[in-house]
């Protein structure tokens, strides 16, 4: 505690307001400076104003291929080791006084031996199962993209997206979209022809240069924002954090034509998620049976009507990002969720504002 520093002296809120326009680059100097400060910095309440009143620094990162590989791969690549290998159990002590010094010549070359096949098992994965972009699908060549998210220099979420190449399929792209996932063989076949080229009138009209016939097609298949940032429903992140995803350098030229379902997940808060479980868990019984009741129906129908408030938010979040609304298929029976595509034109214009997004 720096006694001296005029800001401990403010009660929490004051304080809060006096640094939300800090600068990130600013934020370690401040951190280092006093206990007080940096508890307030590391508060939840601190990082809630920061979105909330547009103050929040947002950047992108794409993980690359050595990055992805090394999250599916943790341990490190799974080689096998034989009779005339090195077995990484069984490692080498600076203290094994029973080693003789040509025993330990021998245990050293297996070692390498073992860790250059290792190095080229990892290589070969990289080649065959990642691109540029991250994963990369052996049979259609599709890329599972993953861009990390950082607020105030914080890590804060992920966006991830699935992108087609197209026409290097040829008439394989429903093929391919059937193959990643139930999700993207929806978008696919009510979208596109089996070339990738969109059929929708919507987009057909918005493509008046003919480039989204061609090229990559990307789906956001996730976004996932810590709820610090997401402070009473405020989207001001959420869109910052999309748009950075599909702006990183790696992308640039990487795709023509972008797709997105609303998701409600992107909005919902933890108690709303521990509510749903318990209205799972209490509708039925210890038999199966289930045990609806006015107030029960009355907690369901809050909880139903919470889901399609998030799934709104997060339709707003992506026309504040530059999106369109897809309207053959919004508001059908079976299309709850908003729909929506850009073409990449559509991103060079700013962020509109939440308000701007009802309009």
């Amino acid at each position: 505690f720096d006694g001296t520093n005029p800001l401990v002296s403010l009660p929490p809120d004051a304080l809060i307001s006096v640094l939300c326009r800090v600068p990130a680059c600013d934020h370690t100097a401040l951190w280092n400076s006093c206990r007080y400060l940096r508890e307030t910095l590391d508060s939840d309440a601190y990082a809630s104003e920061r979105a909330a009143t547009a103050w929040a620094e947002v950047t992108a990162h794409l993980v690359s291929r050595e990055e992805m590989y090394d999250l599916d791969h943790p341990d490190g690549s799974l080689l096998e080791y034989d009779d005339d290998s090195y077995n990484p159990d069984d490692d080498i002590s600076d203290d094994d006084d029973d080693l003789t010094e040509e025993e330990r010549a021998v245990k050293e070359a297996r070692k390498r031996r073992w860790e250059d096949k290792r190095e080229q098992q990892r290589l070969e994965v990289l080649e065959t199962y990642y691109s540029e972009l991250g994963r990369c699908d052996e049979s259609y060549k599709y890329d599972d993209i993953r861009v990390d998210i950082q607020v105030d220099g914080i890590k804060a979420g992920l966006v991830t997206f699935v992108r087609i190449p197209r026409p290097l399929l040829g008439d394989l792209f429903l093929h391919a979209a059937d193959a990643h996932s139930q999700e993207l063989q929806e978008v696919g076949w009510k979208l596109c022809d089996k070339r990738g080229r969109p059929k929708v009138r919507s987009i057909k009209e918005a493509d008046t240069d003919g480039k989204a016939k061609r090229g990559g097609f990307l789906h956001v298949t996730k976004v996932r924002i810590r709820e610090a940032y997401r402070p009473s429903d405020n989207t001001n992140v959420v869109s910052s954090a999309v748009r950075a995803a599909l702006t990183v350098p790696e992308l640039e030229g990487k795709w023509t034509l972008a797709t997105a379902m609303s998701d409600m997940s992107v909005y919902l808060t933890n108690d709303d998620e521990k509510r749903m479980k318990i209205i799972t868990r209490e509708s039925f019984d210890s038999n199966g049976a289930a045990t609806d009741t006015s107030a029960r129906e009355d907690e369901k129908r809050k909880h139903d009507e919470r889901g399609e408030e998030c799934t709104k938010l997060d339709a707003r979040t992506f026309l504040r990002v530059g999106y369109k609304q897809i309207p053959e298929v919004v508001g059908t029976k079976n299309h709850t969720n908003a729909w929506l595509f850009a073409l990449p034109q559509f991103l060079e214009k700013p962020i509109i504002s939440h308000e701007e997004s009802l309009a």
